[in-house]
């Protein structure tokens, strides 16, 4: 026992009066974080003392976590007074009770533990499938329960989950347009966004239910008071960022925190700290990005000058941030005290990121998942013939995407992704020059699509439409910037409208905008089945377009623009059409196949035949968009190609554990 005596009032004197004999100099063979547990177990002040048997349990087993905790130098023996300390008798027998209490808990739950160091750090890669690879689409598209069991993320066909008894991911059904999925706190339910609707299913099966009708926004998190926070735009303003919250059990959002006006600041990805009344965010300033929290009983704001962002939390006491760099950080944090406590530690350095998030999910027991970075700037631009023969159009490896051809064929626009994987821009390549050209610089653009004259190109700069003079003069025109996503897909023979694709808002679907009522929209086709990749014929009157309305992807035609009754087009699946330039052929992926349908136009759409021209397998695929497009005179095709068509994400289990143990990060 860590006191003694002849009788129990001259052990609770030595209680109050006395440090606890030093157990390593009765038994060596006790580890020195066994030793530093008790001896805080026992401290006089509660302060001093572990929160819970809990923390106790843990620093048994892995020690003390860094947190600023040191115990005093002894300035008496082992079994003199310490001079100067009066203690009442019954916080000493509250104490030994405790320390009685906790002890013989913990024996009784581990009888055989003598574990002296934490298990060894898990790293390791999982290639997902070559059918559902991560949606290039910005914000937070990964998920995982709180218990690392299982993981979600957004693919290009739809939301798929992963669980720790399966060996592949699987699609959630109905999810197909899913995006933000989240889990709830027992990991029974994933939640998402549904165009504007946020809704909930349980991963044993059954239909969505629905949580509440207009919740656009990013960055859910169901907490354990069952309410969901995200970030979503203000009411003011499209480029604002506020705090939003709805009971997990369905209703309407209500706004929990905005900055103040004027400052130019957005609040972003809230989580709730488990059990607690307390909310961390990040907020971004016009250069900053760090660490916030915010009380939920007063509205009051802490912030810490702790660069970072989309926190996420570990029971273990940490805090992991992203950064545009790619890195993972965690950083000590004390939830009770709402305070860091010491400086971060570098735990990754190969998550996809971009200026606002970071692609990684992290579990309340310290499993994380986070996509890789870097694969994709090892694609490689190529020209292919219609049998199928490719040659190589750029000798440097990179991160190409959407190539289109100008209009007379000399060039090629697209998007360069940088090694991060998520920050882009809009690149020209003259073929015959082999030189390229910049036309933005923002990190934030891509898929673009030329007017007809080739005098501008349309491309998405941040999810929203823009327009730039294709010669890099001028500045870009903003052409509409809205809650929710959207990519132009094609401009009319007249150069006067783009048709573009909407995504995860109230207007999600196929619309078209013209440029001289820009931002004025118009709906085209509503997404009811994942309708996407809309391609405008030559002449202007034929609209080709994806949608999964026969429980699978197949291409389909409508009159335009005034939308008639649909025409199929594929058999057996299809995807990504893209009209020759005389109208005659429409080209559409199907497996593996780059398919060529023999159309007519007039005096109605018909299909009269159809044939695979090669194996695309190689060559990477859009998902909601074309990833190639065909050359003017129709005898060869642009791609993309490379092993980088599939997604890797890094699992990380373990690391807390080692950095509770010693503070430092492992090598």
């Amino acid at each position: 026992p860590p006191f003694t005596g002849a009788t129990a009032q001259a052990i609770i004197a030595r209680v109050m009066t006395e440090e606890p004999r030093s157990l390593t100099l009765q038994r060596k063979s006790i580890p020195p974080h066994v030793e530093a547990a008790v001896e805080r177990a026992l401290e006089k002040l509660p302060a001093d003392r572990f929160a819970s048997a809990a923390d106790f349990a843990a620093a048994l087993e892995y020690g003390i976590p860094d947190t600023g905790y040191r115990k005093p130098k002894r300035t008496a023996s082992a079994g003199s007074p310490v001079s100067g300390i009066r203690y009442p008798v019954f916080a000493a027998t509250a104490l030994l009770t405790l320390v009685a209490g906790v002890a013989a808990g913990w024996a009784i739950w581990h009888p055989r533990l003598v574990v002296t160091a934490p298990p060894p750090i898990l790293r390791y890669a999982i290639t997902l499938p070559d059918s559902a690879t991560m949606s290039d689409v910005s914000g937070t598209s990964l998920a995982t329960t709180p218990d690392g069991s299982a993981f979600a993320y957004v693919s290009r066909a739809g939301i798929w989950v992963r669980s720790g008894d399966r060996v592949d991911a699987e699609p959630v059904p109905g999810a197909r347009r899913g995006a933000g999925p989240f889990f709830s706190p027992d990991g029974q339910w994933l939640g998402y966004l549904d165009g504007p609707r946020l809704v909930k299913v349980r991963l044993a099966g059954g239909a969505s239910v629905a949580i509440c009708d207009s919740c656009t926004g990013y960055s859910f998190q169901w907490g354990t008071d069952d309410t969901i926070r995200f970030h979503s735009s203000g009411a003011n303003s499209v480029n604002s960022r506020v705090l939003m919250a709805v009971p997990a059990s369905g209703g309407k959002p209500r706004e929990i925190a905005r900055p103040d006006s004027g400052s130019g600041e957005l609040y972003r990805s809230p989580i709730l700290l488990p059990g607690r009344r307390t909310v961390l965010f990040t907020i971004f300033g016009r250069a900053t990005r760090r660490l916030a929290a915010l009380n939920l009983n007063t509205g009051a704001v802490t912030r810490f000058d702790q660069a970072g962002y989309q926190p996420g939390w570990v029971a273990a006491g940490f805090v992991v941030l992203g950064n545009v760099d790619g890195s993972l950080l965690a950083v000590p944090f004390d939830a009770e005290r709402v305070k860091v406590t010491g400086p971060p530690v570098v735990i990754a350095r190969d998550a996809v990121s971009d200026p606002t998030s970071v692609r990684a999910a992290v579990s309340e027991n310290g499993s994380i998942y986070y996509e890789r970075s870097g694969t994709a700037s090892r694609r490689q631009l190529m020209m292919v013939s219609r049998s199928g023969q490719a040659t190589l159009l750029a000798a440097e490896p990179k991160g190409y995407a959407a190539p289109r051809f100008s209009p007379d064929g000399r060039r090629v626009a697209l998007d360069i992704s940088a090694e991060n994987g998520v920050d882009r821009d809009v690149w020209l390549l003259d073929l015959a020059a082999r030189t390229w050209s910049r036309l933005t610089t923002n990190g934030l653009s891509n898929r673009p699509v030329w007017t007809p004259d080739g005098l501008r190109i349309v491309y998405a700069s941040n999810e929203d439409l823009w327009r730039v003079a294709s010669d890099g003069s001028g500045r870009p025109e903003s052409l509409l910037v809205a809650v929710g996503g959207r990519w132009p897909m094609s401009v009319t023979p007249d150069g006067r409208t783009v048709i573009f694709h909407e995504a995860f808002s109230a207007n999600s679907g196929i619309r078209s905008l013209a440029f001289d009522s820009a931002p004025a929209a118009t709906m085209l086709i509503r997404d009811a089945f994942s309708e996407a990749a809309p391609a405008l014929s030559p002449d202007g009157h034929w609209l080709a377009y994806q949608s999964d309305e026969a429980g699978q992807l197949e291409v389909y035609v409508r009159p335009y623009p005034a939308i008639g009754a649909r025409v199929p087009v594929s058999v057996h699946g299809g995807s990504e059409p893209g009209w020759s330039r005389d109208g005659r052929e429409l080209f559409y992926r199907s497996g593996d196949s780059l398919i060529a349908a023999a159309v007519s136009l007039t005096p109605a759409f018909t299909v009269t035949a159809r044939h695979p021209l090669f194996d695309a397998g190689r060559y990477l695929g859009g998902g909601t968009f074309r990833q190639y497009d065909v050359s003017p005179d129709g005898k060869s095709f642009v791609m993309v190609a490379g092993a980088e068509n599939a997604s890797v994400l890094i699992a990380l289990h373990n690391v807390f554990a080692h950095l509770a143990r010693d503070g430092k990060a492992p090598r």
